[in-house]
């Protein structure tokens, strides 16, 4: 398949073109989910203990690395001397042999196997990409892959949970109804186990009135979510799992406003936007 093909494959499928179109013209990938309209559902506690464990279970596949969101400054897995490193692009866990094909799993699980993750330069570098090397590669976001396997890995099928490239696809269509487990509610909200907590990022000015504005499929608002897996309302933190932070799959630690509420305004990295919040 050519590049101009491959780009028009993934423009028809973020759009969500007939599945008779995509085979014709695009070699047989499969078809998205079609966006029909559907009745609220009810996940389960024992549905969220599971997705728990699968985000567990992936979490310590990767390393068990641990990253904090804080107030100011950059975003980084911090170590026992009190340093916080913070991860460049083309380093990390996910350029590393043994775990760079895990993420081509992730995309396959959406399948999305015409994009793939790079994995023919592995193991350059765990942090800061090294003097003298050719520049690194830019690999395609994977994040809401991740969030997308995960929750499949917990057997929500497609009309509960919608498995999409993008954050803001699955977003949108909990928000307009195309989704059934899951709700979007804007924050300043609370977040329990099994929910979603999402932010805006890169130069996205979308605050949390701002819902309705979000956009998904080519012109999708770039978002980042991750799922939360604890929450300790005494300390006021929350603990969450997501794919290509700090180029891993990191468990985040959150702060929480005086109300155990997520706030848009707490976390200036991750400027928390909404939550997803799971139909009980």
């Amino acid at each position: 398949m050519s590049g101009g093909q491959r780009l028009r494959c993934l423009a028809m499928w973020t759009g969500w073109t007939s599945l008779s179109v995509l085979t014709a013209s695009c070699g047989g990938v499969p078809q998205a989910p079609v966006r029909i309209a559907v009745a609220p559902t009810v996940v389960s506690p024992a549905r969220i203990e599971r997705l728990i464990g699968v985000l567990e279970q992936e979490w310590t596949r990767w390393g068990r690395d641990i990253v904090v969101v804080p107030a100011g400054g950059d975003i980084c897995v911090p170590h026992g001397d009190g340093y916080c490193d913070v991860i460049e692009d083309g380093c990390g866990k996910e350029k590393t042999a043994d775990l760079c094909p895990l993420v081509d799993g992730f995309w396959a699980s959406i399948s999305y196997r015409d994009i793939r993750h790079s994995c023919h330069r592995t193991d350059v570098c765990e942090i800061q990409w090294p003097a003298g090397e050719p520049p690194p590669e830019r690999t395609p976001p994977w994040s809401a892959a991740f969030v997308s396997a995960m929750m499949q890995r917990a057997g929500f099928s497609a009309t509960e949970f919608l498995p999409a490239p993008s954050h803001a696809d699955y977003v949108v269509a909990a928000r307009d109804g195309f989704m059934s487990a899951y709700s979007v509610v804007p924050t300043p909200a609370t977040a329990d186990p099994g929910d979603l907590i999402c932010s805006v990022r890169g130069d996205t000015d979308l605050t949390p009135t701002d819902i309705a504005l979000i956009t998904d499929r080519q012109l999708a608002t770039p978002m980042h979510c991750d799922i939360v897996v604890r929450v300790d309302r005494g300390a006021h933190l929350l603990e969450a799992i997501g794919g290509n932070v700090q180029q891993t799959v990191a468990k985040s630690i959150v702060t929480l406003d005086a109300a155990n509420q997520v706030r848009f305004d707490l976390n200036l990295n991750r400027p928390w936007v909404l939550v997803m919040r799971a139909r009980r």
